[in-house]
């Protein structure tokens, strides 16, 4: 069977967990994809991060980044990140970049 060949490639911004029929439906819709199954998914990938303060990868990756591997290893009993102020920082940071305008 020859490889999917990519024919739309689209960026959503959407609540994690619970993203909206709707908000699929008006960026997905000329695309043919399958907006339930894209729906299941995307929350069931991102159900885990609702917070900025979530023990989840995208959380892990920026606490280790900042208070390093070992940090975020110790907590992992407690569950809570080491920095979680500097995670809430970046987090906001990403929602709201200029970067993704262009």
């Amino acid at each position: 069977m020859p490889p999917k060949k990519k024919t739309h490639e689209v960026t959503l911004a959407l609540e994690a967990g619970n993203a909206a029929m709707v908000d699929l439906g008006k960026m997905l819709g000329p695309t043919g994809a399958n907006m339930r199954a894209v729906k299941l998914e995307y929350d069931e990938a991102t159900s885990k991060c609702k917070t900025h303060s979530s023990w989840c990868l995208l959380n892990l990756v920026i606490s280790a980044y900042q208070a390093g591997p070992d940090a975020v290893l110790q907590n992992a009993k407690s569950k809570k990140l080491p920095n979680p102020d500097y995670v809430d920082s970046v987090r906001s940071l990403m929602s709201s970049c200029f970067c993704d305008k262009y």
